[in-house]
C-alpha cells in the first residue's frame, strides 16, 4: 500500500487551512513566547496575538492570498509533481532502512505562516512554507523527504518519548539530527541526490552530531549511507538514542548536584 498524499490547492481550502493554522499558533502563542520562539512566527501583520477573532484572521488571510496566489498555486503543483517522482524511488529504500513499510495517507498544503514546515497537530495537515531563497533552502525533494518520509512516517514510533514531535520535546536537536540523517540516507540510496548535495541543518549538526552520528553510523569517522549501525531497525535506532539521552541527562544531573 505505502504512503499516499493529497495536496491542497483550491483557494477556499487554502484560506481555511491557513486560518486554522494561524489560530493554532495564536492559541499557543504564550508557549512560544516562553520558549523564545515567538519572534520566529510569521503571522499577519494586522493581527494582534492577544486580541483577535476568526473573522479578523480570515480577512487577513484573504488579503494575503491575493498577493501570493500564483506562489500558492505553483508550489502546490510542485509538491504534487515532486511526490509522484519521489514515491516510486523511495518506497523500497524506506522499507530497507526502516524495517517496515509506512502505510499512511497525508494531506500537504502550502503556507506562508507559522515557523517552518511540518504538521502542527497529530495526524494533521503537513504544511510546507513557500520557498523564499531556493539557492539556500532545501529542495522540494529534500523538504518532502524530511517532513513526510522522516518526521511523519516515524512519528508514532517516537510518540511520548524524548524525541517526539511536540514543540516542547525535551531534546529537539537530537530528533532533528536523526531526521536529517535518515533523510540523507533515503535521498542517497534512492539516487535522488549525491551525499554532498544534501543540505543538513548546520546549527543542529554543530550541537549534537558528535552524540547522534556515532549511534547512526557503524563508522562515524567515515560515514557511509550503506554502512549503518541500525540498518533496517529504526525502532532500535530510536531506542539507542533515547537511552543515550537518559544516560547523559543523569550524568549532567550528577555534575550539577556535585
Amino acid at each position: 500500500m505505502g504512503i499516499k498524499i493529497e495536496v491542497i490547492s483550491k483557494k477556499e481550502d487554502i484560506v481555511r487551512t491557513e486560518t486554522d493554522r494561524i489560530l493554532w499558533y495564536l492559541k499557543n502563542f504564550e508557549r512560544y513566547e516562553k520558549l523564545g520562539y515567538s519572534n520566529y512566527l510569521n503571522l499577519p501583520k494586522s493581527i494582534d496575538p492577544k486580541n483577535y477573532t476568526r473573522e479578523d484572521i480570515e480577512k487577513a488571510v484573504q488579503e494575503d492570498y491575493l498577493k501570493n496566489q500564483n506562489d500558492y498555486e505553483s508550489y502546490a503543483k510542485e509538491l504534487q509533481e515532486t511526490w509522484v517522482k519521489l514515491s516510486e524511488k523511495t518506497a523500497p529504500v524506506m522499507q530497507e532502512l526502516y524495517g517496515f513499510t509506512p502505510n499512511n495517507n497525508f494531506t500537504l498544503a502550502p503556507t506562508v505562516y507559522g515557523t517552518g514546515g511540518g504538521s502542527i497537530e497529530k495526524d494533521g495537515i503537513v504544511f510546507f512554507k513557500l520557498p523564499e531563497d531556493r539557492s539556500q533552502e532545501r529542495s522540494t525533494e529534500e523538504r518532502i523527504t524530511h517532513e513526510v518520509l522522516n518526521h511523519e512516517a516515524t512519528a508514532k514510533l517516537r510518540e511520548g518519548t524524548e524525541i517526539d514531535e511536540s514543540i516542547s520535546t525535551s531534546h529537539q536537536w537530537y530528533k532533528e539530527r536523526l531526521m536529517d540523517l535518515l533523510g540523507r540516507t533515503i535521498l542517497v540510496r534512492s539516487g535522488i541526490l549525491k551525499r554532498e548535495n544534501v543540505k543538513m541543518d548546520g546549527d543542529i549538526e554543530n550541537q549534537v552530531a558528535k552524540i547522534v552520528d556515532p549511534i547512526y553510523y557503524s563508522n562515524p569517522e567515515a560515514p557511509d549511507e550503506n554502512n549503518l549501525r541500525y540498518d533496517g531497525k529504526v525502532k532500535d535506532l530510536f531506542k539507542a538514542v533515547i537511552e543515550k539521552i537518559k544516560i547523559d541527562d543523569i550524568k549532567a544531573s550528577m555534575k550539577i548536584e556535585g
